[in-house]
């Protein structure tokens, strides 16, 4: 299944051109961009909330918009999740969910409501009427409606941003339970860095009306000639396993117990991780949980992100230091920064690769030489890629540490965020 679209659509003061091909199969498509962009206009006109648009869209073989002529919403198989919760106000939570559901013919339901009441937890709230419901309840509800239907395609129009951060971080929790459970494509409108890295698997980039860049979410966000995209938060994703001698130890939220290791998948390197605080948000200090019940085991794979700005840069390993997380790495490219614009900025991107494993400071092969530090290094191991970081030094710091091409060094991890 592909998703195309082709749609224009000019107003008095705006005119939206967007011509764009998605693949099929699930997954979550950002659509990135700054306010006043067009990003929720495009949504609409892939809805059909928009009787100007003209163009193309095709979504899993079925002609949705064809020049002008278009089908009608109702007979869009698509589901759509605004800001504001959409619930019927004189329904239950129970009613509301089985609304779309019951219109959907008994061939066509792809998902039952029982296993998506299980998953978003809502067994709680199925008795309640929308006005008794927190923001975050309401949007649990509005998307398990949406998802009830059956779509082929889910739209999401910022549905967080009328949310406080709490309600944002549990909502979030439960995207990204369904995005792993549930192979339905979403567009997810948003110009929320954190959600776009929490939950995105490519972004759509859009300026002005138009879709001026696509690619990965880190891809682009890296990218500061961009629109949009400043520098001030390039984020790095690692990917990882949960070392089995860790996975089942006991969190006690006020002793160092809380660590567990992540093995570093394309390297025997390990990060130290502080499971979130979503685990231990309502525990009484001291209380002892287990890492099972946040679904942190042995053999678990966990994504973490770290912020250019999170990172040091080092020639060897620091052992006088309280920073535990170093990474041993190499220097694979340095090159100045491009502004909006494709002017030069006042710093330098440096562009290091995960080493198989870290040094070993005790080798006789060590050597240090005019700021140059190699080291032996073990072969890697495994099929999966060399895992890479993006780090922001200035033209001083390279010239002070006389950073090249082709050296080791050690990454300093300041601070990391399990997603």
């Amino acid at each position: 299944m592909t998703i195309f679209c082709r749609i224009h659509l000019q107003r008095a003061e705006f005119s939206l051109s967007a011509d764009f091909e998605l693949p099929g199969g699930g997954g979550v498509t950002i659509l990135f961009g700054r306010s006043g962009c067009g990003k929720t206009s495009l949504l609409r006109a892939i809805a059909g909330l928009e009787p100007d648009a003209v163009g193309q869209v095709c979504v899993n073989g079925q002609s949705w918009l064809n020049g002008r002529d278009t089908r009608p919403v109702h007979q869009r198989s698509l589901g759509y999740v605004f800001q504001e919760a959409s619930l019927f106000p004189h329904l239950n939570v129970r009613a509301n969910l089985l609304f779309g559901y019951q219109r959907v013919p008994a061939g066509q339901r792809q998902i039952s409501p029982d296993e998506l009441i299980e998953l978003l937890q809502l067994e709680s709230l199925l008795g309640r009427y929308p006005a008794e419901l927190s923001g975050g309840e309401r949007q649990r509800v509005a998307i398990a409606a949406a998802l009830l239907t059956s779509p082929d395609l889910l739209l999401m129009d910022e549905p967080l941003a009328a949310l406080d951060s709490t309600a944002k971080g549990e909502v979030l929790f439960y995207l990204n339970r369904l995005r792993s459970r549930f192979a339905i494509p979403v567009i997810y409108v948003t110009h929320s860095v954190e959600e776009a890295i929490a939950l995105g698997d490519q972004m759509l980039l859009m300026e002005a009306g138009r879709i001026v860049a696509r690619g990965g979410i880190t891809e682009l966000l890296r990218r500061t000639e961009l629109p949009g995209m400043t520098g001030e938060m390039i984020p790095n994703l690692l990917d990882g396993i949960v070392t089995p001698d860790t996975g089942s130890l006991a969190v006690d939220c006020c002793s160092d117990r809380s660590l567990f290791a992540l093995r570093l998948k394309g390297s025997s390197q390990q990060l130290y991780v502080v499971p979130d605080d979503k685990a231990c948000d309502s525990a009484v200090c001291g209380q002892v949980q287990s890492l099972e019940q946040d679904g942190i085991q042995a053999g678990t794979e966990l994504r973490v992100r770290i912020d250019a700005r999170d990172l040091m840069l080092s020639h060897r390993r620091l052992d006088a230091v309280s920073c535990d997380n170093q990474l041993a790495v190499r220097i694979d490219r340095i090159e100045a920064e491009q502004t909006s614009g494709n002017q030069t900025g006042c710093f330098y991107r440096i562009l290091v690769s995960l080493q198989a494993s870290a040094f070993d400071l005790s080798s006789e092969s060590e050597t240090e030489s005019a700021g140059v530090f190699t080291a032996s290094i073990l072969p890697r191991g495994g099929l999966f890629p060399a895992q890479n970081l993006l780090l922001r030094l200035t033209r001083q710091q390279i010239q002070k540490m006389a950073l090249k091409e082709g050296q080791t060094a050690w990454v300093l991890v300041n601070k990391l965020t399990l997603l």
